[in-house]
């Protein structure tokens, strides 16, 4: 499992466990102290008959769902990881699949911990004949998770929408999905990056897209941003 790793600039150190394909995980350690915070994101056990291990993946404090697919919502990790104390916050769709979840709505912030919060913001397919994966209707999510100023944007599955503008300029470290039909074609993903202009980008929800051309595409068009690509987020 590759984890990469970030320090922000009140030197907390942020571990990313790059878990597989939709599942991520941010270890949040502050300096000079044994304080730290683990948030996970979609997490999966099974995908697609493949069982992820998460035992090297730290215990979550709380767990961050975009949506109700199966490869995003894990009904059985999630109650598992509640029964242990974790918090599970999710859309409404996820809250319809797992009840247990604390709503949160676009726009809506929520305090996880004392110095670290997050937002619910909008996440959709919007090209002709692609709209019936992840409707706008439905209101999946995105979240923007704010670690005492570092900011990290985990689209969901969505394409290029306009409301990717709204964070232009304030995004540390983003994750985009690349995989039409699902979610954007390496050209979306390359005007969606261009939008949030993020210090780093790391691609995500990956499936069969070709990493050369994803990687050559983004570095070409995004000079002053960091493309980093991991294996593990097919």
């Amino acid at each position: 499992m590759t984890v990469e790793k970030f320090v922000t600039a009140l030197g907390l150190t942020v571990s990313v466990y790059c878990i597989n394909h939709g599942s991520l995980a941010l270890a949040i350690q502050w300096p000079d102290s044994d304080r730290c915070y683990t948030v996970w994101v979609d997490p999966v056990a099974n995908y697609y008959g493949n069982t992820v291990d998460f035992s090297g993946v730290p215990v979550p404090d709380a767990l961050l769902v975009t949506h109700g697919h199966g490869d995003h919502l894990d009904t059985t990790l999630a109650a598992s990881a509640l029964r242990a104390g974790a918090s599970c916050i999710g859309s409404p769709d996820v809250c319809e699949h797992f009840p247990e979840a604390t709503l949160l709505r676009h726009g809506k912030s929520l305090t996880l911990t004392e110095g670290i919060t997050v937002t619910a913001v909008p996440a959709y397919n919007h090209t002709p004949g692609h709209t019936r994966f992840h409707p706008k209707s439905r209101e999946d999510n995105g979240y923007v998770i704010d670690i005492a100023g570092f900011k990290i944007y985990v689209a969901g599955d969505t394409e290029d929408i306009p409301e990717m503008k709204n964070l232009a300029g304030t995004i540390d470290l983003a994750f985009l999905p690349v995989n039409q039909p699902y979610t954007m074609t390496i050209p979306q993903a390359v005007n969606a990056a261009k939008m949030i202009a993020p210090k780093v980008l790391m691609p995500y929800h990956l499936t069969d897209t070709d990493l050369t051309a994803l990687r050559s595409a983004l570095e070409a068009a995004l000079p002053k941003t960091e493309v980093r690509i991991v294996s593990e987020f097919r």
